[in-house]
Formats: C-alpha cells, structure tokens, sequence
C-alpha cells in the first residue's frame, strides 16, 4: 500500500481505476494498492466451512427463530463489550462448536407461558430431538444469574422449566444452555418483569 500525494483528480479519491489500481482512504489518509482478484478455493475444507456458516445463517433466518430470540440475542451482544451485533454473536458463538460430525442445538421461540405469583413457566423448542441436558440460568441481572432450573422434555422438540421464589415487581433476566457431549446450545439474554 502507498499514500497517495493530493491533490489526485481531486480531493479525495476511491475506487479502482481500470481494474489495475485501487483507490482509498485508510486512518485519514489517501491510500492506494494494486487490484486483487479474490480466490474462491474449492477444496473440501473450505467448502465445509462454508455450508457450515450458511447453515447458521439460515438457523437465524428460520421461522422458529422469533423476534424475541432475535432481540435476546442483541441484549446478549451488549453485555459482551464487543462491538458486535446479536447476528454476529450468534455466529459467533455457534462457530466456536463446529464440529460437522455433531448436530447443532438451536433454542428458539423461548417464551413465557406463565407469570404470577412470584412463578414463571419458560418454553422454548430445540432444533434436535435427541437425549438433552437443559439447563436455565437467571437472575436479576443481565450480568449475573446464579439461579438454575433444569428443563424438562415435554414434547416433540419442545422444553418446559419453572421458575419459584421469584421477586415479584423486579426485572428477571434469563438464558438456555443445552449441553450435550462436547456441543453447547444456547440462547440470547431474555428479559421478563416478574408479575404478583
């Protein structure tokens, strides 16, 4: 890369000239290099790492995956003090498991299908029916939940966990952890006032 000296046709120059030079600007600076064509290797490796973003992208975009989950996933982005969005932490965080030979676990549409009493029920649908070990994490901050409560299998794909003993009045904050074997599913940071 080299700086470029002004004035060059201009104030400021971008983009590239006759597919030889390109044109920009880099920490306040005019900059230029030469045009590069990008590889697009086709080995096996590659290839799967590929599929491997384009299904976490398309679990993103599924049906199952509700407004809530998305904005979950944004509350989860801001307590990780990175510039990041909850799209890109989702990636994120499923690429960290990859491993082609396991199945993925995404839990989605978590709901509240219950809140009285200082009592909450949380339901949430996980993408692989297989033996699971789920487990709920929360508290009263989006920074500290010590609390657990296991989640148990109540249908087809679909889990269930009960919250007791809860500060009625007060802002909850909850997660999903599925474990299985080397491979762990999650979920964004929701948040729920606990009603009387």
């Amino acid at each position: 890369m080299a700086k470029a000296k002004l004035p060059l046709m201009g104030v400021e120059a971008r983009g590239q000239l006759a597919k030889a030079i390109v044109f920009f600007p880099w920490k306040g600076i005019q900059a230029v290099r030469t045009h590069v064509y990008p590889s697009q290797p086709r080995t096996a490796a590659q290839i799967a790492l590929r599929n491997d973003f384009k299904s976490h992208v398309d679990a993103w975009h599924d049906a199952l995956m509700v407004a809530d989950d998305k904005a979950a996933w944004n509350l989860y982005a801001g307590v990780t003090k990175r510039a990041a969005s909850g799209f890109n932490e989702f990636l994120s965080y499923f690429r960290k498991f990859y491993d082609p030979a396991d199945n993925k676990d995404y839990i989605r549409d978590m709901a509240v299908s219950g809140n009285t009493g200082g009592a909450m029920t949380l339901n949430m649908n996980c993408s692989d029916d297989t033996v699971r070990n789920v487990t709920v994490y929360y508290g009263y901050s989006k920074t500290f939940m010590p609390y657990t409560a296991t989640a148990t299998r109540v249908g087809a794909n679909d889990w269930q966990a009960s919250l007791a003993g809860l500060t009625i009045g007060a802002d909850l904050y909850f997660y999903a952890i599925d474990e299985v074997a080397t491979y762990y599913g999650r979920t964004g940071i929701y948040k729920e006032e606990v009603l009387p």
